[in-house]
């Protein structure tokens, strides 16, 4: 039993990364300049590595002067995707392992689980990989979700700039007011629309 709600945990969690993905290719339709929107989904979805269609994104928003609350809240949600794939990685690659002694024993999720590694650890460290809980995998799921949330947010600010929208009808996340309490402005740097 607790096998199986491992494993619908990461149902749950890779489902939300889905929809980070899916973020991401719409932050590219709004951004790339693509008057047909449909093929720059296609263009998007012709690439396989999730971290190369990010990186895609991150070349095109290079173009456009996003003034300097934009620019730091792009850079770091950037580097928290990439942060968060890794963790996304984790829960598309494991197995599921009863770990413990004899009735006291609990089923984890072991990402990247090798019986090497597993030895290995066991032997260098006294203790072999303690592997994900239930709650670990949702506590994941939500952190996705956030992300996603994230990515929206920055979307719809895009929009505003490039005027396809009158407004974000989202509150700022807390990246946002977590740049504004640093002292970071939303001064305009430069022009709305990407540079050629």
């Amino acid at each position: 039993m607790e096998h199986s709600k491992l494993t619908d945990e990461v149902g749950q969690a890779l489902h939300q990364w889905s929809l980070v993905e899916m973020e991401v290719a719409n932050l590219f339709e709004v951004t790339s300049g693509m008057p047909n929107h449909n093929a720059a989904h296609a263009a998007m979805a012709a690439i396989v590595s999730f971290e190369a269609r990010l990186k895609v994104c991150h070349s095109v928003l290079a173009f456009f002067e996003l003034g300097t609350l934009h620019a730091t809240y792009w850079q770091r949600l950037y580097h928290r995707l990439l942060k968060k794939l890794k963790k996304r990685n984790e829960l598309a690659h494991f197995s599921v392992l009863c770990i413990g002694s004899p009735g006291d024993e609990t089923w984890r999720l072991v990402p990247y689980f090798s019986i090497g590694r597993w030895v290995l650890d066991q032997h260098t460290t006294g203790k072999p990989q303690q592997g994900l809980s239930v709650e670990q995998i949702r506590e994941r799921a939500l952190s996705f979700h956030q992300l996603m949330k994230d990515v929206v947010w920055f979307r719809y600010e895009m929009q505003v700039r490039l005027g396809t929208l009158s407004g974000n009808p989202l509150p700022a996340p807390d990246l946002a007011l977590q740049l504004r309490a640093e002292g970071v402005q939303t001064r305009e740097d430069g022009p709305r629309q990407p540079q050629s």
